[in-house]
């Protein structure tokens, strides 16, 4: 039953006439900070471009194309994170959590960094909205670890109880 749903878990049990009794494993505040980087995502993605544009002038064409490049991947990258992030916390999913937080830790964290330290022309808006980004992607990639970690501690208690339910001689009656 680890791997149901919430609800599935809740029909289960009245069918079987238990009491609907579930643990929550969702993480309060990863789901927090999921939502207010999901609210700001798309200012994020729109500052990132209009930065671009801005410097395109200043910038030479090696460099145009670099960035452009790398913010076309980041914001396609950042929202497939992001879905990820909201499935697997929701539905308790340790593939779709373990997902985003790879993504997390592999891609957006050095493309962040990238982005605040890039000293070539900064602009307020660009420095403020990674930062900003930075931070979400700080407390999601803590967040996002300990939830995957409670998640695989109670599947695999599930499941080692499965296995010595599994495991008893069955008595018989004759």
């Amino acid at each position: 039953m680890a791997t149901l749903g919430i609800k599935a878990q809740m029909r289960a049990a009245k069918k079987l006439g238990e009491q609907a009794e579930v643990e929550v494993l969702s993480n309060l505040p990863l789901q927090i900070t999921l939502h207010y980087n999901v609210c700001l995502a798309p200012f994020w993605a729109t500052g990132l471009i209009v930065g671009l544009v801005s410097k395109m002038d200043y910038l030479s064409m090696t460099h145009v194309v670099i960035l452009l490049t790398l913010f076309f991947i980041t914001i396609l990258v950042e929202f497939i994170r992001l879905f990820l992030g909201y499935y697997g916390n929701l539905n308790e999913k340790i593939s779709a959590l373990s997902g985003f937080w790879v993504t997390s830790v592999i891609l957006q964290v050095p493309i962040t960094a990238f982005s605040v330290l890039n000293i070539n022309i900064p602009l307020p808006l660009e420095r403020i909205l990674c930062l900003y980004h930075g931070v979400f992607l700080l407390i999601e990639i803590i967040a996002g670890f300990l939830v995957i970690r409670k998640i695989s501690y109670y599947q695999m208690a599930k499941f080692k109880e499965r296995v010595l339910e599994e495991g008893k001689p069955k008595s018989r009656d004759d």
